[in-house]
């Protein structure tokens, strides 16, 4: 559940330093099922690598991407276009964009949550109790 703040702030950022494309990520303990966040040794994010098509190494990064995207709207549907499905799901993965984006010199940006329970999904009775309790402002621990 992303709140109104972040999602605020994620806008923010990407106006501020005219980003094409900007991602929301969350730092976790257990970043098994989802996407992680590349960088570079500059810090700069160069991909995003679904958990299927993850290398061992890539598994052991904990920085992961929410699903979460500002884009620029100009160019965004002909880079759709672009996107293949050469992967481990045959799926058509809308993080592609990030490296198309990254060899197409375009300029990207990535904001981490401060509070990585904004991402959390809700697949089961204690996901659900997490979140209730996020929403009544009580202390959560996953």
């Amino acid at each position: 559940m992303i709140t109104s703040k972040t999602f605020a702030d994620i806008v923010k950022e990407h106006r501020e330093n005219e980003f094409s494309a900007t991602i929301l990520s969350a730092v976790v303990e257990k970043p098994t099922g989802y996407g992680r966040i590349i960088r570079n040794a500059s810090g700069d994010v160069t991909a995003i690598v679904e958990e299927k098509d993850s290398s061992s190494e890539e598994k052991l990064i904990n920085e992961i991407n929410t699903g979460t995207y500002v884009f620029e709207g100009e160019g965004l549907f002909d880079s759709l276009k672009k996107i293949g499905n050469q992967n481990a799901q045959g799926e058509y993965y809308l993080p592609d964009l990030v490296k198309l984006y990254r060899n197409s010199g375009k300029k990207l940006g990535a904001m981490k949550l401060k509070n990585y329970l904004e991402s959390h999904g809700v697949n089961s009775p204690e996901d659900l109790h997490i979140l209730s309790s996020m929403i009544k402002g009580e202390a959560v621990h996953p």
